[in-house]
């Protein structure tokens, strides 16, 4: 427990020092998913986030998986744009932990993500619940 309270203070302290501000890059976050849900979808298209999501899949998502893949970045992105003003901030912490599972899931249960891909993003929804984990 001593080690996971040092990390968790450790992975604070270097987004503090970096940001100076942790709520900024939650909110930066869900930014950046509604822009990847936007053009996963097809609303817009800019070449880089067009395919960051989608190359994790091993194979090219059908149509329909595709759209509603697109709606669940724009539902975690609007999840986590809401940090700022959400007092308890269980819906971002929420938000990541899910993402994390999935991933998780996806990668080394039904196998179809790259695994390196998927735990690197499990990974890092992980940390970002760390900042914004309630306190109970």
């Amino acid at each position: 427990m001593m080690f996971i309270n040092y990390i968790y203070n450790a992975i604070n302290k270097f987004l503090n020092m970096i940001i100076h501000d942790k709520y900024r890059i939650i909110y930066i976050n869900g930014i950046y998913d509604i822009i990847c849900g936007m053009c996963v979808l097809g609303i817009y298209s800019i070449p880089f986030f067009n395919k960051i999501h989608l190359d994790m899949f091993y194979e090219p998502l059908d149509p329909t998986t595709k759209r509603f893949f697109g709606y669940y970045l724009l539902l975690q992105g609007a999840c986590r744009t809401t940090y700022l003003n959400d007092n308890n901030n269980n819906i971002a912490w929420f938000s990541y932990i899910l993402e994390a599972i999935i991933f998780i899931y996806e990668s080394l249960v039904h196998e179809t993500v790259d695994p390196i891909k998927g735990l690197s993003v499990s990974i890092s929804c992980l940390i970002f619940a760390s900042v914004c984990s309630p306190r109970i």
